[in-house]
């Protein structure tokens, strides 16, 4: 390729994704009404009936892609893989003791799982699409902090941005352990 060509896309494949551009706006949107919605679900199920939601979340999530990796076939080692990584997020979760921090591992878990798949599907290499997407969930969640930071009712909290971004590592440890094919000669 010349130096000043563009990459080619895959035929049909839009960058950014509708998925991962709405979820990027219900990001950073969510910052102005968030913590009402919070405050509402708080006052009316308490924060153990808010815990037990996120805790439901997340091990459906958990099942359903348990029940697609046997659908599929995979080899043994994957489904390993993939009760690791998703071992892992639980248990990291489950040692956070504020609530938010699980929203926020939820929330960027799932940014991970749809910036790679955006990164894969434009035709760039696995480890560039790794790279690529941590580097778009820490942009994302960089801006998600400073807009809090200056609203009255919100806290911008460098801490969140690391929250953030272990989130984006799981959805992305995640998406690639029951990711279908391995293409040839990835890296």
């Amino acid at each position: 390729m010349v130096a000043h060509e563009l990459p080619k896309l895959t035929v049909g494949v839009r960058f950014p994704s509708p998925a991962l551009l709405i979820w990027t706006l219900f990001i950073i949107t969510s910052a102005f009404y968030m913590r009402q919605i919070l405050n509402f679900l708080f006052s009316n199920i308490g924060k153990t009936g808010v815990g037990v939601i996120l805790l439901i979340l997340f091990l459906g999530v958990g099942i359903i892609l348990f029940l697609r990796i046997l659908k599929k076939g995979f080899p043994f080692w994957r489904i390993i893989l993939f009760i690791t990584v998703l071992s892992l997020g639980y248990i990291y979760a489950l040692k956070m003791r504020i609530l938010e921090e699980k929203v926020h591992l939820i929330k960027y878990g799932l940014l991970g799982v749809l910036a790679i798949n955006d990164f894969l599907k434009i035709g760039k290499k696995v480890y560039l699409s790794i790279l690529l997407s941590l580097l778009y969930v820490l942009i994302v969640s960089s801006i998600d902090e400073t807009v809090q930071y200056f609203l009255p009712y919100r806290v911008g909290d460098l801490r969140d941005i690391g929250f953030a971004v272990i989130g984006g590592v799981w959805g992305i440890g995640l998406y690639m352990s029951v990711r279908d094919k391995v293409e040839e000669g990835e890296d």
